[in-house]
C-alpha cells in the first residue's frame, strides 16, 4: 500500500492498476461484530488524494473503484470512513456529481446493516436510534450535508422507515443549527449468542 501510495504521484494509473491486486478486505479481532479492514478501499482513496490536482481524471477513477471495491463488505459499517473521506476529495475537486454517487452507493451498502437489524428471524433489541444502521446512515448523510444540506435530506428521505427518518431528520435540523454534538451510541443486541451483542460509545466530536 505504501509503495502504491508513493507511484501514485508520478503515475496515478499505474497505482490504480496496481491497487487492484490488494485484497478487499481483511477480518480482525474477536468483538462480537467482527472488524474489517479494506486495503484496496484505502490505497484508492490515497491515489485519489494524492491525483485529485494535477490528474483530476486519475483520481475520478480511484474513487469509482474504491465504490466498487466496497460493495461486497460483510460489514459496511467499518467502512464509513471510505466512503467519508471520498465525498470529502469529490466535493475538494468540485465534483458534486460524483460525491452524490458516492453517497448514493454508500446508503445501499448500509441498507445491508439494515436489514441486519430488522431480521424477523433475530432482530436487533437495542433502542432503534442506536442501531449500527441508523448510526452508518447519519455518518453518511452528514458528511453529504457539508455540500448539499438538500441531498441528505433527500436521502434521508427515501429510507422506508419512518422512525429512522424522524430521528435522522432531527440530528440534520441539530447539526444545521450547529447545535453541539451528541455522544455517539451503537449497540447490537441480539438473541441468537453473546457473540453478536456489541456497544460502541464515542465522544462528541468537536
Amino acid at each position: 500500500m505504501k509503495e502504491i501510495g508513493r507511484s501514485a504521484e508520478d503515475n496515478p494509473r499505474q497505482a490504480i492498476a496496481a491497487a487492484a491486486s490488494l485484497l478487499e478486505s481483511v477480518p480482525f479481532g474477536s468483538k462480537g461484530a467482527e472488524n474489517e479492514f479494506f486495503p484496496r478501499a484505502q490505497a484508492y482513496v490515497g491515489i485519489a488524494r494524492t491525483a485529485m490536482k494535477k490528474n483530476p481524471s486519475a483520481a475520478r477513477d480511484a474513487l469509482d473503484e474504491m465504490a466498487a471495491s466496497l460493495k461486497d463488505a460483510a460489514h459496511p459499517y467499518h467502512a464509513l470512513e471510505y466512503w467519508g473521506e471520498g465525498m470529502t476529495i469529490a466535493k475538494e475537486m468540485g465534483e458534486l456529481e460524483l460525491a452524490v454517487k458516492l453517497l448514493q452507493s454508500g446508503m445501499e451498502q448500509v441498507d445491508k446493516l439494515k436489514n441486519e437489524d430488522t431480521d424477523s428471524d433475530d432482530p436487533n433489541l437495542a433502542l432503534k436510534a442506536w442501531w449500527p444502521s441508523v448510526q452508518a446512515y447519519w455518518w453518511l448523510v452528514k458528511a453529504a450535508a457539508q455540500f448539499s444540506p438538500h441531498t441528505a435530506l433527500e436521502q434521508v428521505q427515501a429510507i422506508k422507515d419512518p422512525e429512522i427518518v424522524a430521528v435522522l431528520e432531527v440530528k440534520l435540523a441539530n447539526n444545521g443549527l450547529g447545535a453541539g454534538a451528541e455522544e455517539s451510541i451503537t449497540m447490537v443486541n441480539k438473541k441468537s449468542s453473546a457473540r453478536n451483542s456489541w456497544s460502541e460509545f464515542r465522544a462528541p466530536e468537536k
